[in-house]
């Protein structure tokens, strides 16, 4: 009794991977992307004007008065003196380098409610924001 070796299957070539590289290339050219993109841009622009507008600037101005010009978080004050506290302009300037007036919610935005806002020193307000930024899976807890 002779035992023969089974059949060899014949040989195919591997096709070779895709890179993902190109596939974050095919992503960039879907219209969802496109139009999500148009939204983002279109909600930027609507940002912008509005920051920029008397409106905005007079609710800024009273979430800071109501603050008492002062971190609503750490209670770090204002760098005014009584002389300067006379200039309208100069006191919009140094409020605009030293504190932002923080949306709690954007739920309303443009007919937002006091309590929708917050005064927050710089280091606050950027704690504020890292807080909520998507963190790399090294440094995510569990």
């Amino acid at each position: 009794m002779t035992i023969h070796p089974a059949p060899k299957p014949p040989v195919t070539e591997k096709k070779p991977r895709k890179r993902l590289v190109a596939k974050k290339r095919l992503q960039a050219k879907t219209p969802i992307k496109k139009r999500n993109k148009e939204r983002l841009d279109r909600r930027t622009k609507q940002y912008k004007v509005y920051m920029s507008s008397a409106t905005w600037k007079g609710r800024r101005l009273a979430a800071l008065i109501a603050a008492d010009w002062k971190c609503q978080r750490c209670g770090e004050a204002a760098m005014v003196t009584s002389n300067v506290a006379r200039v309208g302009a100069v006191i919009e300037h140094l409020t605009e380098v030293y504190f932002h007036v923080h949306h709690k919610t954007y739920a309303r935005f443009g007919k937002e409610l006091p309590e929708d806002l917050e005064v927050l020193c710089e280091s606050c307000h950027n704690a504020e924001h890292a807080s909520r930024a998507i963190k790399p899976r090294f440094l995510r807890a569990g």
